[in-house]
């Protein structure tokens, strides 16, 4: 991504190896442990993209946090859905639920290092959003999601700070 004189100009690339290895292990033929990793990057950098280009449109900065933060929302909401979808239920069990949690959440390296530091505190507010998420009703959870669209970050943290 770059920033020019006429807006944001932006492109996505995937590595081969990463096409290739979901073209073997297809999420559209099941999430598992062999290709939860790669859908993960697959959905987070196309919100990265999708994200910074609506920042773009409003206006608005956005910070590395942020842009993390969001992502570990939106991986989770995909990995349910597709789960949902591989089950045929509506309601993914928590088992599954947890095994996402595991997998997009904590496993983490603990390395040192600014950028390791930002991905831990975007995974952590990205889990706890996933929590206040998952006690609302369906209806609100969708009104919640729009707003956490248009609502600055500053705004986010600061309802995630209240929630135990």
């Amino acid at each position: 991504m770059r920033q020019s004189r006429s807006g944001v100009r932006a492109s996505l690339y995937y590595p081969d190896a990463l096409v290739r290895h979901l073209e073997r292990h297809n999420p559209l033929d099941g999430l598992g442990d062999v290709n939860i990793d790669g859908f993960a990057v697959l959905v987070e950098e196309l919100d990265h993209l999708l994200t910074v280009a609506h920042r773009a449109l409003q206006g608005r900065p956005i910070s590395l946090l942020e842009l993390e933060h969001h992502a570990g929302v939106t991986k989770y909401l995909m990995v349910l859905h597709f789960l949902g979808k591989q089950t045929g239920h509506r309601r993914v069990t928590e088992a599954l639920r947890a095994w996402a949690r595991h997998h997009l959440f904590e496993r983490y390296s603990s390395g040192p290092g600014e950028g390791e530091e930002r991905y831990r505190a975007a995974a952590r507010l990205a889990r706890r959003h996933i929590a206040y998420l998952e006690t609302l009703s369906v209806d609100a959870r969708r009104a919640e999601l729009r707003a956490f669209q248009r609502r600055p970050f500053a705004d986010t943290r600061q309802i995630l700070a209240r929630i135990n």
